[in-house]
């Protein structure tokens, strides 16, 4: 139901990239990386985590996640189902003092700080669709919970919001494709079209110039991560391998290099963190955990 955020059991596969020659990864950049790990050794338990750039000292801060990084890096929300549903939290940086955001019946997840740190965009199916089935739109509130808002309204399923670098626009997937939109939900306008194929997890470049996006195009349809321009046109696939499924980008803070999630296609043992440079297309492989998706850089 959600687009690229397939069931666990279904697409966890082997986060190595065929063509590719891994390397311990030496980034130029300097930034912390919070990702999500699923504990396979712990009855399949979410953990939010954070490691160097280079891969090193992972570091479990708490249940839950979705994790994004607050713009002064000094806090990362996430969502958890510690409450029985899942809810948007934020914590420190260094996991302590979690705080509740959202409290619904419907589920909320993968939350977006934007870049003046006054606002979170999340995804929440607490809306229904004419047919009364649950539907996945974007929404924002304060940082601290309040004024929580249905920014797209739509009777298709809208997911994972991304904020442009100055805070004026909002990328989502929605009905399989990417969509940007003014901050306030206004000039919603489609980059992609590709029907019937699963787009999504976008990010913006740090220069605002560029958009990062997993996504599918024949003749393999398998995943991979693809770069545009923040206008939709001059497509490319950087990573293109049909022997993998590469997905949730994001972008260094110098703008060379993008962290992605892989997994072998037919394979549902592990998915794994790498980094590529953009320059040479090397790829470097960051963790090697039974599953570890959803890379957040701190900014």
């Amino acid at each position: 139901m959600k687009l690229l955020r397939i069931a666990v059991t279904s697409m966890l596969g082997l986060g190595i990239l065929a063509s590719a020659q891994f390397a311990q990864a030496s980034p130029a950049w300097n930034s912390r990386i919070a990702f999500e790990r699923i504990e396979i050794e712990n009855a399949y338990t979410h953990g939010v985590y954070v490691m160097n750039s280079n891969g090193s000292r992972q570091t479990r801060l708490t249940d839950g996640e979705w994790p994004s990084w607050s713009p002064d890096g000094t806090q990362i929300a996430f969502s958890t189902t510690r409450d029985g549903n899942s809810e948007i939290y934020v914590m420190n940086a260094d996991g302590t003092d979690p705080q509740r955001l959202t409290s619904n019946t419907a589920p909320d997840w993968d939350p977006a700080w934007s870049p003046d740190g006054t606002q979170i965009a999340f995804t929440s199916s607490r809306d229904t669709r004419p047919d009364g089935l649950p539907n996945g739109e974007v929404y924002v509130m304060d940082a601290d919970g309040s004024g929580q808002t249905n920014l797209t309204n739509d009777p298709g399923w809208e997911e994972m919001a991304a904020w442009s670098p100055d805070g004026s626009r909002i990328a989502f997937a929605g009905s399989g494709d990417i969509y940007v939109m003014n901050a306030d939900g206004s000039g919603k306008t489609a980059l992609t079209s590709t029907p019937s194929l699963a787009e999504g997890a976008a990010d913006w470049s740090p220069d605002g110039t560029q958009i990062a996006f997993a996504g599918q195009r024949p003749p393999f349809f398998d995943l991979d991560v693809f770069v545009m321009n923040a206008d939709g046109s001059g497509e490319r696939n950087i990573t293109h391998n049909p022997a993998t499924g590469d997905r949730f980008p994001s972008w260094t803070p110098d703008g060379r290099e993008i962290i992605f999630s892989s997994f072998v296609v037919n394979d549902d043992s592990t998915e794994n963190l790498f980094v590529i440079k953009l320059r040479n297309a090397k790829v470097s492989q960051l963790t090697n955990a039974a599953v570890a998706w959803h890379p957040a850089v701190r900014p």
